[in-house]
C-alpha cells in the first residue's frame, strides 16, 4: 500500500508541474475514495461467477479545455477479480457443498477522460476514454469450510502485469466554496485485454478479461485559473 501511495504521489507531481507550467486554463485537483464492484469475462468462465467488492482510492487531475470540456486523469488504486464456486462431490456424484474461491487482482488504474459538463453551483457530466492498469499483486484464496482450513496462493506469474480497456463516467459535482467542490462519480471500467498469459492447473481457461464499477465521492480544489 505504501509503494502504490508513493508512486500516486509522485505521477500527480510531475503531472501537475507539467500543467501548471505548460497550460493557462483552469487545473483541478482531487481526492476520492468509494467503493468498487468487479467480474470476469472470458468463453470459459463459470456461470456461477459472482461479483467482489472492494474500497477504492484515487487521486485525480482535471484541466480545462474550455468552458465546458475537460480532460481528466486519475492515479486510483482498484481491487478486481471475481468469485466462483468449487463444487464437493461424493463418489457416486452428490453435491455435499462447495468451496468459495476467488480471484483477485490489485491494480493502480490510471483512467484518462474526455468530460463534458454543464451547470454552475450544480454541475452534471458524462464522459469517455480509456485506462491502463499496472497490477501490483495477486492472490487465489480459498475460503475454509468444515475441516478445511481455507488456501491462499499468487498465480502472478500466470497473468500480465498491465490491463486496459475503455472507460465510461457520469458525475455531479456541487459548490461548497470558491474553488472547492463536492464530487459524486460513476465510472465503468470494460476491460479489453486478456489478462491471463499462462493458463495454470487451477483453472483452464484460454481468456480472462475484468470489468469494474466504480461509486466514488470526493473533493475537489481548482488550483489555477489564469
Amino acid at each position: 500500500m505504501v509503494r502504490c501511495i508513493r508512486i500516486m504521489l509522485i505521477f500527480f507531481m510531475v503531472t501537475y508541474v507539467y500543467f501548471l507550467s505548460a497550460q493557462k486554463n483552469e487545473i483541478a485537483l482531487g481526492l476520492k475514495l468509494g467503493i468498487g464492484v468487479s467480474n470476469a469475462r472470458g468463453s470459459e468462465i463459470h456461470t456461477n461467477a459472482q461479483a467482489i467488492y472492494s474500497p477504492n482510492y484515487a487521486l485525480s487531475i482535471d484541466y480545462g479545455i474550455s468552458e465546458r470540456v475537460r480532460i481528466s486523469m486519475d492515479a486510483r488504486i482498484d481491487k478486481k477479480g471475481t468469485k466462483t464456486f468449487i463444487p464437493l462431490i461424493k463418489p457416486n456424484g452428490e453435491i455435499i457443498g462447495h468451496l468459495d474461491a476467488i480471484y483477485s487482482f490489485n491494480y493502480i488504474a490510471v483512467p484518462l477522460l474526455i468530460k463534458y459538463e454543464m451547470g454552475e453551483r450544480v454541475k452534471l457530466g458524462v464522459g469517455a476514454g480509456g485506462y491502463i492498469s499496472f497490477l501490483t499483486s495477486q492472490l487465489y484464496e480459498i475460503k475454509p469450510y468444515d475441516s478445511f482450513q481455507g488456501k491462499k496462493t499468487s498465480l502472478e506469474s500466470d497473468y500480465s502485469s498491465m490491463d486496459g480497456g475503455l472507460s465510461f463516467w457520469l458525475g455531479t459535482s456541487f459548490e461548497i466554496l470558491e474553488s472547492l467542490r463536492l464530487t459524486f462519480d460513476v465510472q465503468n471500467d470494460l476491460g479489453l485485454k486478456n489478462i491471463l498469459t499462462n493458463p495454470n492447473k487451477v483453472i483452464s481457461y484460454e481468456e480472462v478479461r475484468l470489468n469494474y464499477l466504480s461509486f466514488m465521492i470526493g473533493l475537489k480544489y481548482n488550483l489555477a485559473k489564469k
